[in-house]
């Protein structure tokens, strides 16, 4: 299938004006608070990706303007980051090697906002297994990787070409009671380990019970300029760290809206705000399937983060059916100071602004 962009074009758009999307079929969940003044605008961009999302593979990301998903498992030396931009081009293609591996394993991937690639995985040797990060030129053939010995890397981001910030578990120490090494890492190429901050021993995860990647069971990681944030879906905790002063600020987010809800994209804009999408499966009598979009509010100095619910986003369908044109599904990232989600038929990508 051949990508095809899809602009859509409306009356309003015609006098410079955004439509609100207000596609959604139920009010948020009690114990949620909604603001009349955020909502969406209708899909201003609709795009295609068959060759990622009629593939098997890991959940993609949209980060700094391309959709990002590492091939799993390849060949060393073969391709296993393909980027594809707002259009549906194939970009830059990534390869992620190791000197003397036959296999090249890659738990996630990230691009910086310069095209920049980095990759975390292992990789298979006649004389080992080595653990490591490394990153590209902008051509995307690598160039500098570091050893991570027995951290395993989760999720990575970048917000220059030099540094990596990795998520992970230490596969050693993590299962000894109380371990207190850190799960959250710089490292700077050409150096190694700068700085570990979020304690194990601080995070209330099952035993090897965190998942590599985003999605439902994953994590979000997100580097831009002088700021990192991360949110654990296990935990529903979200946390900023300001690289500059080196401050770790932790919240616990109220779920109780959300009884076995869970996060399913998360995104920061430009302008520092931050988004997600939750996803509620109400078996039983209901036998519906709850969606929508909201912002995180946070306040320095309260340990419980809130959700506000985007103004029309919000949905209640049946499990069995379809549901109606430009319901809000998913979050995929973001763009600018736009969003990037999927929407009920509406291609696999829609990109919508930030009303307010």
């Amino acid at each position: 299938m051949r990508a095809v962009s899809i602009i859509i074009k409306r009356a309003a758009l015609l006098s410079l004006c955004l439509v609100p999307l207000v596609r959604g079929q139920a009010v948020p969940p009690p114990g949620t608070e909604e603001s009349p003044a955020i909502t969406v605008s209708d899909p201003y961009r609709v795009q295609w990706y068959p060759q990622t999302f009629q593939t098997s593979g890991p959940v993609p990301v949209w980060m700094n303007g391309y959709l990002v998903r590492p091939v799993n498992r390849v060949v060393s030396g073969e391709v296993n980051v393909p980027l594809y931009d707002a259009r549906g081009n194939l970009g830059t293609q990534g390869r992620i090697t190791y000197p003397g591996a036959s296999e090249i394993i890659l738990t996630d991937a990230a691009v910086t906002p310069n095209g920049i690639i980095l990759g975390a995985g292992m990789a298979n040797t006649k004389e080992t297994v080595a653990v490591f990060v490394a990153r590209t030129e902008r051509n995307g053939e690598e160039v500098e990787r570091v050893e991570l010995g027995d951290f395993w890397p989760l999720r990575i981001c970048g917000s220059n070409e030099n540094e990596v910030w990795v998520l992970g578990r230490a596969m050693t120490d993590d299962q000894m009671p109380n371990a207190d090494y850190p799960m959250l890492r710089e490292y700077v190429f050409g150096q190694g380990l700068i700085r570990g901050v979020l304690p194990r021993n601080s995070v209330a995860l099952q035993p090897n019970g965190i998942a590599a990647g985003p999605g439902s069971h994953g994590n979000y990681l997100d580097c831009k300029k002088d700021r990192v944030r991360l949110y654990i879906t296990q935990t529903n905790e979200y946390v900023e760290i300001n690289e500059n002063s080196a401050e770790i600020l932790r919240w616990k987010m109220d779920m109780s809206a959300f009884p076995d809800g869970s996060v399913t994209g998360f995104a920061v804009t430009d302008d520092g705000r931050v988004f997600a999408s939750i996803y509620l499966d109400r078996g039983g009598e209901q036998q519906t399937i709850q969606r929508g979009l909201y912002e995180i509010k946070t306040i320095t100095g309260n340990p419980i983060g809130r959700w506000l619910a985007v103004r029309g986003t919000a949905s209640a369908n049946p499990l069995q059916g379809s549901a109606p044109q430009w319901t809000f599904w998913k979050l995929w990232g973001a763009d600018g100071k736009n969003l990037v989600a999927n929407l009920a038929k509406s291609g696999d990508l829609a990109w919508i602004k930030v009303l307010n």
